[in-house]
């Protein structure tokens, strides 16, 4: 019978006992939390390691991983295609190489995933592969690296520029989807720490990444769209920019945001029954790192 539960009483490592021994079903749940299976011939070698071993050798990979090779048209804009028909194909073909990569790759793209999941965004607004392989491109990337240079990197991306309507946000008309979205969605969580003004004084922060010369090319910033005017941020006032905004935001609301993300990671990964202690001594090990994801 395979386990459904690996809620522990803390964060200590765990220890093979005669009532918890290390044994095939404790390795292949370990490969389902961390991946996507474990073929059978696999498994004696894992049992040959330590369980904390297992998991460092699991982890120290996943760092390691490349990113995905480049598809030719990785950076394609409109005017390279001669059909609408190689849009959908090209789509369609870089998803079954991230369907192969889960299997190869493992927990780095269970993780790539798992942020897939956060940071959304949906092909069917953007229609656009090259913008597909860019977004999917900073999700294999920060899978494990630091968040705030995870959503600094994702909000600029085409993909979500287009999908929250940040491209359209120009300082005569700042569009709040974005700013509300990454507060609610992708940091703190709902009702959580911000108001609707800071909600309009970050949109009009974040305005400017307008300047994009055809369809699938890159998006720029653009400095006569930015509202270049004095804002008001979590009581910080000044002429805030794109990086400011997330400055801000990590300063002011360091454990909001520790809090939000390591419940979203407990309960994905482990129970939807959140354990509040163990996630606050997860929120203590993220801001102790900077908001690093591995450790």
């Amino acid at each position: 019978m395979g386990i459904l539960n690996c809620t522990t009483s803390g964060m200590a490592t765990y220890v093979p006992s005669q009532a918890m021994p290390w044994n095939k079903n404790r390795v292949q749940h370990l490969f389902r939390r961390m991946g996507f299976g474990l073929p059978p011939d696999q498994i004696e070698n894992a049992l040959a390691m330590t369980p904390e071993n297992l998991v460092d050798l699991l982890l120290d990979e996943a760092i390691a991983l490349p990113i995905a090779t480049p598809p030719e048209w990785a950076d394609w804009p409109a005017s390279r295609y001669d059909a609408p028909s190689e849009y959908i194909e090209q789509t369609v073909s870089w998803a079954i190489s991230w369907t192969a990569d889960m299997l190869r790759n493992g927990f780095r793209e269970k993780m790539a995933l798992f942020w897939h999941n956060h940071f959304v965004t949906e092909i069917e607004n953007y229609r656009c592969p090259s913008w597909q392989y860019q977004y999917h491109k900073v999700l294999q990337q920060h899978a494990l690296g630091n968040f705030k240079d995870f959503v600094i990197a994702m909000g600029k991306t085409p993909a979500m520029l287009v999908y929250l309507n940040g491209v359209q946000s120009t300082r005569r008309e700042p569009n709040e989807n974005y700013a509300r979205e990454l507060y609610e969605l992708f940091t703190l969580g709902q009702d959580n720490g911000y108001t609707q003004q800071d909600i309009v004084e970050s949109a009009r922060s974040l305005t400017g990444w307008n300047d994009v010369e055809e369809f699938c090319a890159p998006i720029e910033f653009f400095s006569l769209t930015h509202d270049s005017r004095s804002k008001t941020i979590f009581g910080r006032t000044g002429n805030w920019g794109y990086e400011d905004v997330h400055d801000i935001l990590f300063e002011e609301r360091a454990d909001e945001i520790a809090a939000f993300i390591c419940t979203k990671i407990y309960r994905h990964f482990i129970n939807s029954n959140i354990d509040e202690m163990i996630v606050a001594e997860m929120a203590v090990t993220f801001k102790a790192n900077d908001f690093e994801i591995a450790p």
